[in-house]
């Protein structure tokens, strides 16, 4: 039998005095130094640590990273901090980030030039010359990106394109309970068979689709909303007291003009009321409501831009791909001041689904609340939220949050304030729990197992005291040739879920959860915490506070069915708890002729621990799992 995960023979286990154990380990200064000492002690080497790329055959979508990761599982922190700090760099564009995540994705964009035309729009002296030119700017940007959205479909005919657009938005919503829950298993059993039949020719024609075409219309678009945005915001805007008729928009509304590519409207400073559908909104301040699109595009209007100077606006759009998203194109909102509500159903704020979907809140204290495919959510394509201030609350239900699945990165880049995200119970996990939800959020991807691999998913957070609450898949984890992160920077936060979170790697994944500073709390169930199940890595890096970890079993540093598991704790007086205490802190099972490696590490400080693990600093008790505390109570 071919063995695919860590070249491992035969490994004994010789017992040495902690004393001496701890003599040697004095001179250890790094975390890198801390991970080779612990696998020493199970006679191994950092070069052990690592699964084969090639456990099944690579598809069209098996992302390059993902495929170093698993091949140097104990680089993935570095990397997720990486991506976390070009995400929080005050010098970067919102076009240059997209750019970035799409190169992350293996498409580097190459952004599109319009060839010159005559402008549709009539000379409005009453309007400020900056307004009149972000338009313009606007305009050709769109343009330019429908050169590239032409080449979206590749070769596939009308009736496959059709097929394609139909269906689209199914990857993004989950069946609600009552749909099956009075079903025979015979029923059940029946579509479950139709529907893989379905999916196969569906993922057939998505691997014909120019994803080359979606990264270049979204940068295109960016390019040109980033050099409105730029005007923008230099220019002096007054109250302008007349108003024109416009379909869709009442109220305060100076200019609405028709072009090829869709509806261009400009609201005054009072407030607008938006119901159409437009290319391009600017809005000049007031506190508007929205009951429509607002930056999101569609198979039928493929590019849309809104940009909201000032007021505390309503978002209120139930229609799907809305309010800064993508669906076949590219949909852009940015916000520019007051505190917001965004209230949305699916695939919205932040979501490309075979497109771009980019959400800019610049200030204020937001609300974002939506179901599913929402708040940075991306497949075959890119999904970001970015929010620079504010107390801000995330609420969602399922593939939410910093969520991708197969070709996608979906990352939300949270700059400051003390934030909630909460995804709540709706969707049951029929599979293992009657009285538990899949959220798959929080820096979650997943792939679409057996054929195609995932994306990646991120939440940034640069600071505040945060609160993160899911449920069956989330906070920092992923499922099948996927990565899922959150890189949390300060504060004193919570993160709380059940299960296949807090760093968790499963089905050949890596999931990481990094946090730098505070005094956290971690709690779940279980498969979290730092592990690591069939051939995935699973890893939790707090650097620094006195932290409290506490779960039911099979977490806190877990390896399991030839999996990968670290909990690493730099310094801070820790305390771990785990009710069953014997799979955790440090535990490392075999399975499959061969082995899972576990390890729980921490470097400074006072700890406690439950179970056996608390008395002594160096434990080896499960075939590869150690537990290795380099400054120990006991030690005194």
């Amino acid at each position: 039998m071919r063995k695919y995960l860590m070249l491992i023979t035969v490994l004994v286990l010789i017992g040495v005095p902690w004393v001496l154990l701890a003599q040697e380990s004095d001179t250890l200064r790094t975390r890198d130094d801390a991970i080779a000492y612990a696998l020493k002690l199970i006679k191994m080497t950092p070069n052990d640590a690592h699964f084969w790329r090639d456990i099944v055959e690579p598809d069209t979508f098996r992302l390059s990273m993902v495929n170093h990761l698993l091949e140097h599982p104990l680089e993935s922190p570095a990397y997720v901090d990486s991506l976390a700090t070009v995400f929080a760099d005050s010098g970067i564009t919102l076009a240059e980030q997209v750019q970035f995540m799409y190169h992350q994705l293996d498409y580097p964009p190459v952004p599109q030039t319009a060839p010159h035309t005559v402008s549709p729009f009539p000379q409005l002296p009453k309007i400020p010359v900056p307004v009149q030119e972000a338009v313009q700017v606007l305009w050709q940007g769109i343009r330019a990106a429908q050169g590239s959205l032409n080449r979206i479909y590749g070769d596939l005919t009308p009736e496959e394109q059709m097929m394609l657009r139909h269906h689209a938005v199914q990857l993004f919503e989950q069946e609600e309970d009552a749909a099956w829950e009075n079903k025979t298993v015979w029923e059940l059993d029946a579509e479950e068979k139709a529907a893989t039949q379905f999916w196969k020719r569906y993922w057939n024609l998505m691997k014909r689709v120019d994803r080359q075409a979606i990264a270049d219309a979204g940068v295109t678009l960016l390019e040109a909303v980033v050099k409105a945005d730029q005007l923008l915001s230099e220019a002096e805007i007054d109250s302008l007291s007349d108003t024109v008729a416009c379909a869709g928009a009442h109220g305060d509304v100076i200019d609405c003009t028709e072009t090829e590519w869709g509806r261009v409207v400009i609201g005054g400073s009072g407030q607008t009321i938006y119901t159409g559908d437009f290319a391009i909104i600017i809005d000049l301040g007031g506190d508007d409501i929205y009951n429509s699109r607002a930056g999101g595009a569609d198979s039928l209007l493929t590019t849309s831009v809104c940009l909201d100077l000032a007021g505390d606006d309503r978002y209120l759009a139930k229609t799907r791909f809305s309010v800064g998203a993508g669906s076949f194109g590219a949909g852009v909102l940015v916000d520019a001041a007051g505190d917001d509500l965004y209230q949305v159903g699916n695939a919205a704020l932040g979501c490309g689904l075979l497109g771009t979907g980019v959400l800019w809140d610049k200030s204020g204290s937001d609300s974002y609340l939506g179901d599913s495919g929402v708040q940075a959510a991306a497949i075959l394509g890119v999904g970001l939220l970015r929010d620079d201030s504010g107390n801000d609350m995330y609420q969602a239900n399922f593939q939410a949050q910093g969520f991708a699945g197969v070709w996608g990165f979906g990352g939300i880049d949270e700059r400051a304030g003390n934030d909630l995200y909460n995804t709540q119970a709706k969707y049951t996990d029929r599979l293992r729990y009657k009285d538990h939800s899949l959220t798959l959020s929080q820096g979650f991807s997943i792939g679409w197992r057996p054929d195609h691999s995932g994306g990646i998913g991120l939440i940034a957070e640069a600071g505040g005291n945060d609160v993160y609450v899911s449920d069956i898949y989330g906070q920092g984890s992923a499922y099948w040739f996927a990565l899922g992160g959150i890189v949390d920077r300060t504060g004193n936060d919570t993160y709380k879920s059940y299960q296949y979170a807090q760093g968790a790697g499963i089905h050949i994944a890596v999931g990481i959860l990094k946090d730098d500073a505070g005094r956290d709390q971690y709690i779940s169930n279980g498969v979290s915490q730092g592990c690591g199940h069939d051939y995935g890595c699973g890893y939790l890096l707090d650097l620094t506070g006195d932290d409290t970890y506490a779960c039911e079993g099979l977490s806190q540093g877990a390896g399991n069915a030839n999996g990968l598991g670290i909990l690493v704790d730099e310094a801070g007086a820790d305390s771990y708890v785990a009710k069953h205490w014997q799979n955790c802190h440090g535990y490392g099972n075999a399975r499959r002729e061969f082995g899972s490696i576990g390890m729980l590490i921490d470097l400074h400080g006072q700890d406690e621990y439950t179970g056996e693990a608390r008395n002594a600093p160096f434990w080896i008790k499960s075939t590869w799992g150690v537990k290795a505390d380099f400054e120990s109570q006991e030690k005194k």
